[in-house]
């Protein structure tokens, strides 16, 4: 009798230790579960995201220049019409590489020399001295006359060697210059006899540089008179 209690004892304290298990699959009851995300405010925060993202892209293709509006590499532009003018009136050729014009007489006669040209020009003369007087002597002048076409600006400048020789060409020391805003330059030049009696010749070569300043050179031509023995 005493061993069935005790059995029966054992068996109920079983019973309700099962009454109490957690049942197999539910989690136990201090467990926290994750939060849940709410889909308004965060989802559409997500998508504002998006959109701003793929706005700022769009901005910054738009800050790149488009590779169309952009010359090729090695591209050269074009002369503009304002260049091809200036190259037009500028010197063929620089000196010593001068045009010939030949010699007039600086003490004897009423000799000239004429030349024409459309653009900036080096050119060369000689003055000579003639006069045989050995009781007085006579100074060596000749006079320069530019005159510009309409609508453009020549200037004109002597380049006056420093001695006898027929090769001696002078292209740097101006020693004549007229820069007038007219249609005329005009230069006087002058030295005197020193001949007479063991003197030296006094003939000189001239280097004349006709200079344009302003203005077409394509509407009409420059026009250069020199005259010998006269002032």
């Amino acid at each position: 009798m005493r061993g069935a209690r005790r059995h029966i004892l054992i068996f109920s304290v079983i019973l309700c230790a099962c009454a109490k298990a957690v049942p197999e699959g539910e989690p136990p009851e201090d467990a926290t579960e994750p939060p849940v995300r709410p889909v308004g405010i965060d989802a559409r925060s997500d998508q504002e995201d998006a959109r701003g993202a793929d706005a700022r892209v769009a901005d910054a293709r738009a800050a790149v220049p488009d590779s169309g509006g952009r010359p090729d590499a090695g591209q050269v532009a074009d002369a503009g019409p304002a260049d091809a003018s200036a190259a037009r009136c500028d010197f063929a050729s620089k000196c010593p590489t001068v045009r010939e014009l030949g010699m007039i007489s600086g003490d004897t006669g009423t000799g000239s020399l004429k030349a024409s040209g459309t653009r900036s020009e080096w050119l060369l003369m000689r003055l000579t001295e003639d006069d045989g007087s050995f009781l007085e002597g006579v100074d060596v002048k000749g006079k320069f006359t530019l005159t510009s076409p309409t609508g453009a600006n020549y200037d004109l400048f002597l380049y006056v060697a420093s001695s006898d020789e027929t090769t001696d060409v002078e292209c740097e020391n101006s020693q004549y210059s007229s820069s007038s805003a007219g249609s005329k330059d005009e230069i006087s030049v002058a030295w005197s006899d020193n001949r007479p009696i063991g003197g030296a010749d006094d003939s000189r070569n001239i280097t004349v540089e006709v200079r344009h300043v302003s203005g077409t050179c394509t509407g009409g031509a420059w026009s250069l008179q020199i005259e010998g023995n006269t002032n």
